[in-house]
């Protein structure tokens, strides 16, 4: 799968492929803004539940899952972080979300793409978590869809842009407790046109995971067969996310 990466980032054009490291400003040596030094001291999420990605013993068998899984399964078939949402991922998230600084969206996708690659599931297409019109309007873009549409080009499958609205204009989904997350986005999504058989969703950053069983379970009743998902870091609950 390594291999499949490597021939995906060489493939890309040149002329966007910057060569120095965006944390130490090094050459990076490779297809992305980040060398192989730092990133292998990115806060790596570790052993994680297979359907909610919440921290497990580094002992627990891969694909185990968590006790709230176990009690209550989730809607998702898979869910992976990548990252726990701490510095500097953090401090990337924040500069795309908030500093439209698209470049930190560049490396992060990259390292989303070369996951998906490695992650043995069948995926028809890739969709990023939607936005609120409200707040896609405000912000000018949908931080998700930076992360998913390299995703969606390393694995080859569309990437899902008008199928899925966030119609309700939910509130901020933190400092609210999961009930409450839970009430909020009720009927939040709404699908507008066909679907897939697989989907993987992606987003940048989950707390509970609540918008993506909601979104989940909204696309398993549209038909698909099987929805997993990817983000780019999971915090703590209660954790300092921004939205």
């Amino acid at each position: 799968m390594l291999s499949r990466f490597s021939h995906w980032l060489n493939q890309r054009p040149r002329a966007f492929v910057p060569s120095l490291c965006m944390l130490c400003g090094r050459d990076s040596g490779r297809g992305i803004s980040l060398c192989a030094a730092c990133a292998a001291d990115l806060p790596w999420h570790g052993r994680s539940c297979a359907t909610c990605a919440a921290r497990l013993p580094e002992a627990a068998p891969e694909g185990a899952l968590c006790g709230a899984c176990l009690r209550r399964p989730s809607p998702l078939a898979h869910c992976r972080a990548l990252f726990a949402y701490q510095d500097p991922v953090a401090r990337l998230l924040t500069l795309l979300k908030f500093g439209h600084d698209l470049a930190p969206g560049a490396v992060l996708g990259a390292l989303m793409a070369e996951a998906a690659l490695a992650w043995p599931l069948p995926i028809a297409g890739v969709l990023a978590v939607p936005l609120p019109a409200s707040r896609l309007k405000r912000r000018g873009f949908n931080q998700a869809q930076e992360l998913a549409a390299p995703v969606a080009r390393a694995l080859g499958v569309p990437l899902l842009l008008k199928e899925v609205s966030r119609q309700a204009e939910t509130a901020e989904q933190s400092g609210l407790s999961e009930e409450a997350r839970k009430r909020n986005l009720r009927r939040a999504f709404t699908v507008l046109g066909p679907l897939p058989d697989s989907v993987l969703l992606v987003d940048d950053v989950t707390t509970t995971g609540t918008t993506l069983k909601a979104l989940a379970l909204t696309l398993q009743a549209a038909g698909v067969a099987q929805v997993s998902a990817l983000v780019a870091a999971k915090t703590r609950y209660g954790g300092g996310r921004p939205s």
